[in-house]
């Protein structure tokens, strides 16, 4: 018999659905995941270089998040797909190559295979 641990299967469908997300392209992402993801980066910074809480609440608080936004978007690494309306229902679509996220992750040290999830 061929029993299969769960794990393993898990990790077949993991990879599969990676092939399929890769030949579908990038998928839009609410504004709410955009900006976890930079308070989870900004964190992470942080901790690394031992600054207290009061300085990470600082930074997060001070940084022009939606300036930054803008930025991205007026260069072509980000792309605004829905929610013209109003910013609570934006979705945008990431709009780099593999590698430059990849460079962009080590640059930051964030393992990105950690944030991609395809099941």
């Amino acid at each position: 018999g061929g029993k299969r641990r769960r794990g393993a299967l898990s990790a077949d469908r993991q990879q599969e659905a990676a092939a399929s997300a890769a030949l579908e392209g990038p998928r839009a992402f609410s504004l709410e995941r955009l900006l976890a993801y930079f308070r989870m980066v900004t964190k992470q910074s942080y901790d690394e270089a031992g600054a207290g809480s009061e300085d990470l609440a600082r930074e997060l608080l001070s940084a022009d998040v939606f300036m930054q936004i803008s930025s991205m978007v007026a260069l072509g690494l980000l792309s605004r797909v829905g929610g013209a309306d109003s910013l609570e229902s934006a979705r945008y679509r990431c709009d780099i190559g593999d590698d430059l996220a990849q460079k962009i992750a080590a640059n930051l040290r964030v393992n990105l295979h950690n944030y991609l999830s395809y099941v």
